[in-house]
C-alpha cells in the first residue's frame, strides 16, 4: 500500500446490491485505488466501526474510519442510528460521515445532518459530486488515484467545518 494511503479507512454501508456495485463502479472506474470496506447493514457496520478497546483489546489492528459512504434506509439500524453512534464514539467521531440518499429525501438529509452527517449525495452517486463534497469539508485525507487514471487528482488540508451549506 503507497504511503500516502496508510491510515485511510473508507467505508461503504449499503443494503442494495445494485446500488453498492453502482457506486463502487463509479468509484473505481475513475481511478479510486483506495481499499473500500462494504456492509450491507447497519449491524454489521457498527460491528467493525466502534472502537476496538484500549490497546486494539479485541486482538484487532484496524483503523478509525475516516470516509463513511452510509446509505439512510438500511434494514434494522437505520442509517440515522449509525451516523449517531459513530459521533458518540470517540474512535470513529472524526469520520466524514457522506449520507446517501434517493432523490426527494430532503427532509431525511435534515435529518440525518441533526444526527451528525457531514454532506450528502443522491443515488446514484457521481464521482465528481462526492470529489466536490469532500473538498468542501477540507479533508485531511486523499482520495487515491491510479497512476494515469481521470480519478481525483487534489489534496486537502486539516478537517474544516462540518455540513456545507451548498448542500441544502
Amino acid at each position: 500500500m503507497p504511503d500516502e494511503q496508510r491510515g485511510f479507512r473508507v467505508v461503504l454501508v449499503e443494503d442494495r446490491p445494485e446500488d453498492a456495485a453502482l457506486t463502487l463502479r463509479c468509484l473505481t472506474r475513475h481511478g479510486l485505488t483506495n481499499s473500500i470496506e462494504t456492509f450491507t447493514n447497519g449491524e454489521a457496520a457498527l460491528a467493525t466501526l466502534r472502537s476496538p478497546g484500549p490497546s486494539g483489546r479485541d486482538g484487532s489492528d484496524r483503523l478509525p474510519p475516516t470516509l463513511v459512504l452510509l446509505d439512510l434506509r438500511l434494514p434494522g439500524i437505520d442509517g440515522f442510528e449509525v451516523v449517531r453512534r459513530i459521533r458518540s464514539d470517540p474512535w470513529s467521531s472524526d469520520a466524514i460521515v457522506v449520507v446517501l440518499a434517493s432523490p426527494g429525501e430532503t427532509a431525511s438529509v435534515t435529518a440525518a445532518y441533526d444526527a451528525g452527517a457531514d454532506s450528502f449525495l443522491f443515488k446514484p452517486i457521481d464521482f465528481g459530486s462526492l470529489v466536490d463534497a469532500t473538498a468542501e469539508l477540507g479533508l485531511g485525507w486523499r482520495l487515491q488515484a491510479a497512476p494515469g487514471g481521470d480519478g481525483v487528482r487534489r489534496r486537502w488540508g486539516a478537517v474544516g467545518a462540518r455540513r456545507p451549506a451548498a448542500h441544502l
